[in-house]
């Protein structure tokens, strides 16, 4: 199994996570955009999930979260880390771009899963 494989058996034997992804809203909005197509959804700036930056803020990219109350076993257990912060009901948070392609291609959805 690689990485990946290993993030989905993990995320399927779950009862609840979070996914969202965060950006400015000209990245978001492509991002949507190939989101809408790629699953016949209709999310919007506005979906649980989203979370949108002002424009103003010094960040080009989009950045993808996962949020969890269980912590997976090393190896990549090691990346999920403590949430103190954000969405407050998750215990943990793992950052990381790879989400995406889970989003789109293996039936994980944006907001509650």
């Amino acid at each position: 199994m690689n990485y990946c494989d290993d993030l989905i058996d993990f995320l399927n034997s779950l009862d609840d996570f979070f996914i969202e992804v965060e950006g400015r809203s000209d990245r978001l909005r492509d991002f949507i955009d190939e989101y809408n197509s790629t699953t016949n959804s209709h999310i919007t700036l506005y979906t649980d999930g989203i979370r949108l930056l002002g424009d103003n803020v010094d960040k080009w990219g989009l950045e993808f979260r996962l949020y969890t109350n269980e912590r997976p076993q090393p190896l990549f257990g090691n990346d999920f880390h403590i949430n103190r912060t954000y969405r407050p009901e998750y215990k943990y948070r793992y950052s990381n771009n790879l989400l995406r392609e889970l989003l789109l291609y293996n039936g994980f959805h944006l907001g509650h899963n």
